[in-house]
């Protein structure tokens, strides 16, 4: 039987007839675009105004073994435009759970300086706790929407309790965004490593 080459799969050719190696049909699939290591920096700043275009939709930021300097501390979520980084105009709305015990907490704010503990609240400063998550940005260049994002993460808290926690927020502006600001409410980024994908429309 002949065999395919790399990269085909076994498929069917047609109606009527019979299968065949056919090379993977195009579809949506995330694409890596960059790649940010934090080391004591006051705040990190994800994407650029290159990165956030037309081309993808809906992008997502995972982050692994985010530390703060400070033990206790919230940590949170900004957009930048135009090279500046928006303090005000965001509504959010997020649920937290503790592994310490209690009942899961629901916080919602509609006009705020900020997406007030996206990554974590009252989180652990020891370097081998870390917080882990993923941020949704949709349609960050479209001039048509105010900005949507979603957040999910799950970190330590400083009594070394687990954290999990789900959100969704608002930018209420349709001006593009050209990046994501992550910072701590007190201290600086110990470490962290963020990793921005976007997913292709066709």
């Amino acid at each position: 039987a002949k065999l395919g080459t790399d990269g085909q799969v076994f498929t069917s050719t047609g109606a009527g007839l019979s299968q065949g190696f056919e090379a993977v049909a195009a579809g949506g699939a995330w694409t890596f675009l960059q790649e940010v290591t934090a080391s004591d920096d006051a705040t990190i700043l994800v994407g650029n105004s290159t990165l956030f275009s037309t081309t993808y939709e809906v992008y997502k930021i995972f982050y692994n073994r985010l530390v703060p300097i400070t033990d206790s501390v919230d940590g949170n979520i900004r957009l930048s435009v135009g090279g500046s980084v928006q303090t005000g105009s965001y509504k959010y709305a997020y649920k937290r759970m503790y592994g310490g015990g209690g009942s899961p907490t629901n916080v919602v704010s509609t006009s705020a300086t900020q997406l007030d503990q996206f990554l974590g609240n009252s989180m652990s400063g020891d370097a081998d706790h870390g917080s882990w998550g993923e941020v949704t940005l949709i349609d960050p260049a479209s001039t048509a929407f105010h900005k949507q994002i979603l957040s999910q993460a799950v970190a330590f808290d400083a009594s070394a309790n687990a954290f999990w926690s789900y959100g969704s927020g608002l930018y209420l502006s349709t001006s593009i965004i050209d990046g994501v600001q992550f910072f701590f409410d007190s201290g600086n980024v110990d470490t962290g490593t963020f990793r921005l994908y976007g997913l292709a429309t066709s």
